[in-house]
C-alpha cells in the first residue's frame, strides 16, 4: 500500500511515493511559505457491552375480582417497555422463573399453591417470542443510547401473563416469585 505525498514547490506539484509501514508520517520541509503534511492514525476499541434496564414490578393485585358464577372470565396480563441497549446490537436473551419454571408460589406450608404465568417479549425490531423457561437468541435492539431515550430508539417490550384456568384452579393465599432476565450481547 502506498500512500502519495504532494509538496508545491513554486507553482508545479511534485509528485513522491511514500511507504507505508509506520502508524505515521513525517512531512518533508517545506519550500519557504510551502505546505508540509504529515498523517496519524486514530485508533480506538469498543468492547461488547449490555445492559437491560426500566423493569418494574409486576402486582396483579387481589384477583378476586375475576371470579363470577360461571368461574373465572378472564386472565390478567401486564405488559411494559424495557430498555435493552448492546454496542452489538444484537443480544441472547434468557427467561427464568426459578426451579419450577414461570411459577409464582404462597409462602404458606400448610395450603401451598403455585400459579403458572406465560412471558412473552418482543423485542424493538418488533419480534414477537412466547419464552420457555429458557433462552431466545438473535433479537434486535435499535437502541443507540444506554437508557435507550435517544431519537429513534426503540425499547423492547416484556408481557407477564396468568391465564384464566390458572386462576380459576388456584388456592387461595399470597403468591410471590421472581422472574430473571438475562441478556448478553452476541
Amino acid at each position: 500500500m502506498k500512500k502519495l505525498l504532494s509538496v508545491v514547490l513554486g507553482g508545479s506539484a511534485l509528485l513522491m511515493a511514500a511507504s507505508a509501514y509506520a502508524a505515521t508520517s513525517d512531512g518533508d520541509m517545506s519550500a519557504d511559505g510551502g505546505t508540509s503534511e504529515g498523517t496519524v492514525d486514530v485508533k480506538a476499541q469498543v468492547p461488547l457491552k449490555t445492559r437491560i434496564s426500566d423493569l418494574d414490578e409486576i402486582d396483579f393485585g387481589n384477583l378476586g375480582s375475576k371470579f363470577n358464577n360461571d368461574g373465572v372470565s378472564e386472565g390478567v396480563s401486564d405488559t411494559q417497555d424495557v430498555a435493552v441497549w448492546s454496542t452489538s446490537r444484537a443480544y441472547t436473551l434468557d427467561a427464568s422463573g426459578g426451579e419450577d419454571g414461570f411459577v409464582i408460589k404462597t409462602s404458606s406450608t400448610e395450603n401451598p399453591g403455585t400459579l403458572a404465568y406465560t412471558v412473552n417479549w418482543k423485542d424493538s425490531d418488533g419480534t414477537d417470542f412466547d419464552l420457555a423457561s429458557g433462552s431466545a437468541s438473535g433479537l434486535v435492539s435499535n437502541c443507540k443510547s444506554v437508557t435507550c431515550s435517544a431519537t429513534g430508539d426503540t425499547k423492547a417490550q416484556l408481557t407477564v401473563a396468568i391465564s384464566a384456568a390458572e386462576i380459576e384452579k388456584a388456592l387461595s393465599g399470597s403468591y410471590a416469585g421472581t422472574l430473571t432476565l438475562t441478556v448478553s450481547a452476541e
